[in-house]
């Protein structure tokens, strides 16, 4: 089958062109908000085809769990009919970014005798930005991500099933790297220590899940901005055939 990589990237530049196209006549916040995620979607999906295309998979379980950090948060903005809540919930997505940024530089100058004088200027400039956007915004901080009332809780109903496990937490340890890392990559055998070149995992599942990742954030879109699917659902469901049977 032709690389994953390949096909995502023809899936994104075909809708980046009815984008551009559609944007002529619409200006809706939706449209603007959908159109700005496609490069991200892009980049990080492709890359993760790449990595696969090439068997590196721990790395591309990295950028999983970045995906989908991103895929639901996007997800939840848009999960309503009203143009007025998708705007506060991006509002409260931004809220929320604000106050990670202004954590983050807090600690960064507490460590301020480590950085170069010229690095502090920059990052007590940069707080100014961030917390005059933060007092900027009335509205409060977006749900977590998981546990109750999350954001994986309200928006489980779009797929019919829950998908925090799927999309989230089985990635967690390839960024947040702990000793389960260590586990995946040995294994003793007859009193032999054996020592992985990857993780043990099928690399066709894992460009199936790929696949899914930007499959899915096109459907969404599909909602949203009525695209053309005929071409992405062919493409998908025959490299997904391929996938499932790779000796045929």
């Amino acid at each position: 089958m032709n690389q994953i990589e390949i096909i995502i990237n023809r899936w994104f530049e075909n809708v980046k062109q009815q984008v551009s196209e559609e944007s002529v006549k619409n200006k809706s916040l939706t449209f603007s908000f959908c159109s700005v995620s496609l490069p991200v979607m892009q980049i990080y999906c492709s890359a993760s085809g790449f990595l696969l295309d090439n068997d590196y998979k721990l790395p591309a379980t990295a950028l999983f769990r970045i995906i989908s950090d991103f895929f639901i948060k996007f997800l939840w903005c848009l999960n309503t009919d009203n143009e007025d809540e998708t705007r506060k919930r991006i509002r409260r997505w931004e809220k929320t970014s604000a106050n990670k940024k202004l954590r983050l530089i807090d600690n960064l100058l507490k460590s301020s005798r480590v950085l170069k004088p010229s690095d502090v200027n920059k990052l007590n400039k940069f707080k100014i930005t961030v917390k005059q956007d933060d007092e900027n915004n009335p509205h409060k901080a977006m749900p977590a991500v998981t546990g109750k009332d999350s954001i994986f809780e309200q928006t489980s109903n779009v797929f019919g099933v829950d998908v925090s496990a799927l999309l989230y937490g089985q990635y967690c340890s390839a960024v947040h790297t702990d000793t389960s890392i260590f586990r995946g990559l040995m294994n003793n055998k007859q009193g032999n220590l054996i020592i992985r070149a990857d993780i043990d995992e099928d690399i066709n599942e894992l460009k199936k899940r790929c696949l899914n990742f930007a499959y899915m954030y096109f459907v969404i879109l599909n909602k949203k901005m009525s695209i053309d699917m005929i071409t992405i659902k062919e493409d998908y469901e025959n490299a997904i055939e391929v996938l499932n049977n790779p000796k045929t």
